[in-house]
């Protein structure tokens, strides 16, 4: 399997887009969109703050709403996959808030899309239908995957389904913090199957870099962050831990060619 579906896809755009993205090593992305669901919190009502740290933590790339982009300095603007979906509430439904083309627009290397695996089939049919929208016009794909359960096997065949849409990279969260569970072999079996998994870091709880653990013994590529690196009493303990963890982003220790 190779890191990304962009490596196989034969678009110029999107490996032009990977390579932007990532040099082959673990990819970091920052996880800035949940501005639409609580508003400003815990700086990121400062951009020029958020865009120094990205470069002192070796961030990869962000997601966000487009509204953020314009505030990003520009000098210092990292990647960007669009958050194409939103809801103003946590707990509802999120809707679809713009298409793929708007990020063609803006410049983004892809564009984010939802999907809750036990939703109703409409979502379904709007996650696939969006994934292959973008890839068509040269965008990498970053699917966020959500599902109910704590077990193992609720884990995998939320991956099962997934994988079956054909984004790049997908970002989903541990079922638990157990390491046991690094060793089911339904769970190892769809986590090889799967595109490049991005460890969500659901809430901050303190339990991070117990997730972070199992994430690495399981196979994941990286991390996509969001309130766990906002709500930190210091930023830079969590770019510790991520980066004890996964390793520096820029090392190379992730070789693309080994999957």
């Amino acid at each position: 399997m190779t890191h990304s579906g962009a490596n196989s896809s034969g678009s110029l755009g999107r490996l032009s887009r990977l390579k932007r993205l990532t040099s082959g090593g673990p990819i970091h992305l920052l996880a800035m969109d949940h501005a639409v669901t609580d508003g400003w919190y815990h700086g990121q009502d400062s951009p020029e703050q958020i865009a120094r740290d990205c470069s002192e933590f070796r961030v990869n790339g962000v997601v966000c709403h487009r509204g953020m982009i314009r505030l990003l300095p520009e000098a210092a603007r990292l990647p960007v996959f669009l958050q194409l979906y939103g809801s103003s509430s946590l707990g509802t439904a999120k809707a679809q808030l713009l298409r793929p083309d708007h990020a063609l627009t803006l410049d983004c290397v892809g564009v984010s899309v939802e999907l809750d695996v036990d939703a109703a089939g409409p979502n379904l049919a709007l996650a696939f239908e969006t994934v292959e929208h973008a890839q068509r016009v040269g965008l990498l794909t970053l699917l966020m995957l959500a599902y109910s359960g704590v077990t193992a096997g609720s884990m995998a065949r939320a991956l099962a389904i997934g994988t079956q849409l054909g984004s790049d990279f997908i970002k989903v969260r541990l079922p638990t913090t157990d390491l046991s569970i690094a060793a089911d072999g339904q769970l190892c079996e769809a986590v090889r199957r799967a595109p490049p998994l991005l460890l969500a870091g659901g809430v901050p709880d303190g339990s991070l870099k117990e997730k972070l653990t199992v994430a690495r013994k399981l196979g994941f590529r990286g991390t996509c962050i969001g309130r766990n690196y906002f709500y930190a009493s210091e930023r830079s303990n969590t770019a510790k831990i991520i980066a004890d963890e996964f390793g520096d982003p820029s090392d190379g220790a992730y070789d693309r060619s080994q999957t």
